[in-house]
């Protein structure tokens, strides 16, 4: 009776087998190694994972920057502080063209600060074209912006923004930037437009000087070129103080605790006639005309003997004759 085969035996004969049984020393000596690399790989796909996470969080927030931000100067900033990525690279490129764009407004007020922003401009395109060195929308703006610079500060050379626009054109032939540079091309090269560059270059425009208010207050505070007419103060007596208040130098005595005195009877002084009194019978132009006289006045009636004569009416006073207090 034939023995049952043995576990080995069966093994040997199917290739899965004998393969473990080949591997079986590999696994003895390198198995721990296997079991670093693997737990790395791991590590390293999570690390990924979250890094991958951050960046996209990260490229969220600066192109948010990006959009709420208006000035030159802080696009500049967040271009340096996003650098080396695409919100920092649009960035730069919107800062260049917002710097042109100020340009323009000041070049008929004020030539110095305009020629100030297009040198700024100038290089901000010129980096832009740097760090992008294959065609994409970047750098087609870059160009045509850059063209438009070297135009604006052109003289009777116009050469340079010429190249600039063919440089353009050459590159991207479906730009949208393409009939304005190809009419720009031109224009450039005819005479009468580098006559106009070649005047238009000597200009000088300056921004007027404010002019100083005059609230007509100068002359009552002291500051000059403050004066209007019919504001002057008036005229000091010779030697006196200036100042419509009086001075004193002796200071404010404190009326704490005295009591003041009796108030005296107020007194209104009668009007006195004049002691030359003017002729009856000349008017006075300067007064109204004398009322007529009343008629003469009735006798009065006799009083019987014995009684007491009825004391005479008060007479009416003025309305504005004071009333004299009585005598004590």
């Amino acid at each position: 009776m034939n023995s049952e085969p043995s576990i080995e035996s069966q093994l040997q004969e199917r290739e899965l087998g004998k393969l473990l049984l080949k591997s079986s020393g590999f696994f003895e000596r390198f198995g721990l190694t296997l079991l670093a690399v693997l737990a790395a790989v791991v590590i390293g796909s999570i690390g990924y994972i979250v890094y991958s996470t951050n960046q996209t969080a990260r490229l969220a927030a600066a192109w948010s920057d990006v959009e709420g931000t208006t000035l030159p100067a802080d696009m500049e900033a967040l271009a340096e502080r996003y650098a080396g990525t695409p919100p920092g690279e649009w960035a730069r490129l919107r800062a260049a063209e917002l710097r042109f764009d100020e340009g323009m407004l000041q070049v008929n007020r004020n030539r110095a600060a305009a020629n100030s922003e297009f040198k700024e401009s100038q290089v901000g395109f010129e980096k832009v074209l740097a760090e992008n060195k294959s065609a994409n929308i970047l750098r087609e703006r870059a160009l045509f912006g850059l063209a438009r610079v070297l135009e604006a500060t052109s003289n009777a050379d116009t050469k340079p923004a010429i190249s600039k626009y063919e440089e353009l054109v050459s590159e991207f032939p479906k730009s949208i930037f393409k009939p304005i540079a190809d009419e720009r091309i031109k224009a450039l090269a005819t005479p009468e437009t580098k006559s106009f560059y070649e005047w238009y270059s000597q200009q000088n425009p300056k921004p007027e000087s404010p002019a100083r208010p005059r609230d007509g207050l100068g002359g009552a505070l002291g500051l000059p070129g403050l004066d209007l007419p019919g504001m002057t103060p008036p005229a000091s007596p010779a030697g006196g103080n200036s100042s419509p208040v009086k001075s004193t130098d002796s200071p404010v005595k404190s009326t704490e605790g005295d009591i003041p005195p009796a108030a005296a009877p107020a007194t209104t002084d009668t009007p006195k006639e004049s002691a030359t009194p003017k002729d009856a019978g000349t008017p006075d132009p300067a007064l109204p005309p004398a009322p007529a006289k009343p008629e003469a006045a009735p006798a009065k009636p006799e009083t019987p003997a014995g009684e007491k004569p009825a004391a005479p009416e008060a007479s009416t006073k003025p309305a504005d004759s004071p009333e004299i207090p009585p005598q004590p």
